[in-house]
């Protein structure tokens, strides 16, 4: 019984908790309106500060765009002076042909040198002792 009476009293303490709250509804509607008015002024400013950085970036953005279409630009120029590789080649052949050329003249050259180093001590050898 005593057990009854305890329960019956938590809740009728609760009971009444409840009621002093259904009849004092100002006090926690003014916390709940400031909390929301508090709420609403972050998220104002979380919007205000996130069009800022939203602002910043694009024009971030923008300057590396540009800066990147300066650079592409640039290399479009410069490509335009390069030697495209047909030429090369034909060029890269024309001077092999000649290297080959020379070589021929300076192994002839080194031919006749040779021969003379050789010729003139025998010619000389043959008319000195005659």
């Amino acid at each position: 019984m005593q057990e009854d009476l305890t329960g019956i009293s938590t809740v009728i303490r609760m009971l009444a908790d409840i009621e002093r709250k259904i009849n004092t509804p100002t006090d926690d509607m003014r916390v709940l309106e400031e909390q929301v008015a508090q709420l609403a002024e972050r998220v104002e400013n979380h919007c205000i500060y996130s069009d800022k950085a939203i602002e910043k970036s694009e024009a971030a953005m923008n300057k590396r765009l540009e800066s990147m279409n300066e650079f592409r630009a640039q290399l479009t120029d410069q490509s335009k002076t390069f030697i495209n590789y047909e030429i090369y080649n034909a060029n890269h052949r024309i001077l092999e042909v000649k290297i080959e050329a020379l070589q021929k003249i300076v192994w002839g050259g080194l031919a006749v040198v040779s021969f003379v180093a050789f010729a003139v001590p025998l010619l000389m050898q043959y008319f000195n002792t005659r």
